[in-house]
């Protein structure tokens, strides 16, 4: 890559515009290579990032250190596994950086901007290099990916590719606290085609094919509860986790009926009001089976 041109001092204005033109090319062939590999920015993005820029670690060195030795992390809690404590401090500082953000495009980093935080902290470059990649193949993380074109000083076309990385929703939800808003994916793990009698329906519920119609109306039933304005919040997450249970034991070849008796009679005595009673009614029908 082409060396970037050492810009001397100058005693003037003219002898400044004098060096300018006569290192014109030298300078745009920097410029072009440059952009080309992501190594420039926007005054607009400058400017975000000093808005949103979130306060610098103060940690000194030795308590990270301290840290991965006695395999703890920086909230105290024991680690089993000692790179566990630099994958909490970036999750952590990532979350930190969501948390402030004003726009979704500034809810993350560039990979250099998080070690330059990290950094005073006792982290290396590469541990914090491999351990943020670990964090994005576990899904903890997101690389985001944002394609870039233009024009050069010489006139050709360029494509700039800026790599960003932010907290996934998965991170999200193990650094908050429980959410009504939380989707669990315990069916993602299993391999139902070797199920008899089970498909897979909606946003990725493994159901009983005889309950399909159920579990359709239980989903739309969790969406009306969250809905819905009478209900106390504490309400909505003990519905919505009884739904969850329900949906649970539709995903069995053949579901506890005790305990699905249980649950509905729950579930059926708070929802029934505003907007939850006509989809309520509908589940009242289709879950019959199983409650008699």
């Amino acid at each position: 890559m082409t060396e970037k041109p050492k810009v001397p001092k100058f005693e003037s204005e003219a002898e400044e515009a004098q060096w300018w033109d006569q290192h014109r090319e030298e300078t745009a062939q920097w410029v072009e290579e440059a952009v080309a590999a992501g190594e420039t920015t926007t005054l607009s993005d400058v400017l975000e990032r000093a808005r949103e820029r979130p306060r610098r670690a103060t940690e000194p060195p030795q308590k990270a250190a301290k840290a991965r030795k006695t395999n703890r992390a920086p909230n105290g809690s024991r680690v089993a596994n000692p790179n566990d404590v630099i994958r909490d401090a970036i999750l952590r500082h990532l979350h930190e950086v969501h948390s402030r953000a004003r726009s979704p495009k500034t809810a993350g980093l560039k990979i250099n901007e998080l070690t330059r935080t990290l950094k005073p902290q006792g982290f290396k470059q590469q541990e914090i290099a491999r351990n943020l990649d670990y964090l994005v193949q576990k899904g903890w993380v997101r690389e985001v990916i944002e394609n870039r074109t233009f024009t050069t000083p010489r006139g050709t076309t360029q494509v700039s590719e800026k790599r960003g990385y932010k907290i996934s929703d998965t991170g999200i939800d193990r650094l908050e606290a429980a959410s009504t808003y939380q989707m669990s994916a315990v069916a993602g793990h299993i391999n139902v085609t070797n199920i008899h009698g089970v498909t897979v329906v909606g946003d990725g519920n493994v159901v009983n094919t005889t309950f399909t119609d159920l579990s359709r109306a239980l989903a739309d039933m969790k969406e009306a509860v969250l809905r819905e304005p009478t209900l106390e919040n504490n309400q909505k997450l003990n519905i919505v986790a009884d739904i969850d249970s329900l949906q649970a034991q539709l995903q069995k070849p053949e579901p506890q009926k005790s305990i699905v008796q249980t649950l509905w009679s729950g579930i059926e005595r708070v929802a029934a009001v505003g907007g939850v009673i006509d989809v309520a009614h509908r589940v009242s029908e289709l879950i019959q089976p199983l409650v008699k």
